[in-house]
């Protein structure tokens, strides 16, 4: 009887080998791959991105449909049985850009960021999705009393809608407070978020002389893929090109017991196109940012109530809704205001997820920012 019930688990588990499927991911108007596309399951759950062939992590039945997301592009379904996704792209419909009078050196930005993130161990599960309204001040040259503190986003608003099942996250829908621990642990946001900021994106040789794609190499791989189209000019940078068996754990969170390796933060920004060769904030769309980690540290394993570590993904978008060029004084007078942003959701975003929208017309949201209950 065991060596038959072993035989019956060697048979599963072939089986399920044998079912796994990969997707190939090409953009429509050139059959070229597409690369660094994010995979959702038909669960909301993160399965990783496309690799540089355009082809999905391998997937089981239960995956599908899939959600495929890459910036510039439109959402992709997938179902089951296609073995290629053709992504159409996007365009945008943007208000003008101001020119920055010379006498107003601070940059004030204010962004929607959303956040689809999961977290996981042997026995337990969690699926959070995130609202945020963010705001920042940004100097491009030294300016005597800005505080470079100030550029690092503060969170005006936020909206947070938890599940989790089984083990010792609970079942169903989180409480809210068990889901502030949660969002709190699985999110990246205001730390992750990224904005194209500090210098000028020049176009590369090979994109001004034509070429549709260009990538630039780092210490251990490719460091920037740089895509230029009719409705986008796409930049995207692995941000661990420059580390050895691209992985890293800030000493930071070692110091503080939150150990976190991460083994992949892929960040894209997206600029409307222009003839100057030259981008900056004023051009850009939007941009993403995908991580994946695992949570090693006492305190991660503490706050979450378990004993083991925890895997953790995070899909990050960013969409500037306000640039405005403020005086000193005008940035002084607002630097340390308090007061919430009301949430300002762009017209142009992707839609929700389907299982991410389920989830928010059957749970009731809660923020961070307010007691509980208020």
């Amino acid at each position: 009887m065991k060596k038959y019930f072993a035989f019956l688990v060697v048979l599963s588990v072939f089986a399920a080998r044998l079912s796994a499927e990969r997707v190939m991911v090409i953009n429509d108007s050139d059959s070229s791959p597409i690369t660094g596309a994010s995979v959702f399951s038909a669960t909301g759950l993160i399965l990783g991105m496309t690799d540089a062939d355009g082809m999905t992590p391998e997937l089981s039945d239960s995956d599908f449909p899939l959600s495929v997301r890459s910036i510039a592009f439109k959402e992709g379904i997938i179902d089951k049985g296609v073995d290629t996704l053709r992504m159409k792209v996007d365009t945008y419909d943007l208000p003008g850009v101001t020119v920055k009078p010379g006498e107003r050196p601070i940059i004030h930005i204010i962004t929607y960021v959303r956040e689809f993130c999961n977290g996981a161990t042997s026995c337990d599960t969690a699926m959070a999705f995130s609202e945020y309204m963010l705001e920042s001040f940004h100097v491009e040259d030294k300016v005597k009393g800005f505080r470079r503190y100030d550029s690092l986003p503060k969170v005006k608003a936020d909206l947070h809608y938890v599940r989790c099942t089984d083990g010792s996250w609970g079942d169903s829908v989180a409480l809210a407070d068990k889901g502030i621990d949660v969002a709190n642990e699985l999110s990246f946001v205001p730390d992750m978020v990224n904005l194209p900021i500090e210098e000028t994106h020049d176009e590369t040789d090979a994109i001004k002389n034509g070429a549709l794609n260009d990538t630039v190499q780092g210490e251990y791989g490719p460091a920037m893929v740089i895509r230029k189209g009719e409705t986008a000019y796409i930049v995207t940078g692995d941000l661990l090109s420059g580390k050895k068996n691209h992985k890293y754990s800030p000493n930071i969170l070692k110091l503080l017991g939150m150990t976190t390796e991460f083994y992949e933060i892929i960040a894209s920004f997206a600029y409307l196109p222009n003839d100057k060769g030259k981008y900056d904030i004023n051009d850009f769309i939007y941009g993403t940012t995908s991580i994946k980690a695992l949570g090693k540290g006492k305190w991660i394993k503490k706050f979450l109530n378990v004993k083991e570590s925890v895997d953790m993904s995070s899909f990050i978008e960013v969409y500037p809704v306000e640039i405005t060029y403020l005086t000193l004084d005008e940035y002084k007078e607002m630097r340390d205001n308090r007061e919430t942003i009301e949430f300002r959701r762009p017209g142009y975003m992707l839609p929700l997820l389907p299982a991410v929208k389920k989830l928010t017309e059957s749970v009731a949201g809660f923020s961070k920012q307010k007691s509980i209950g208020s």
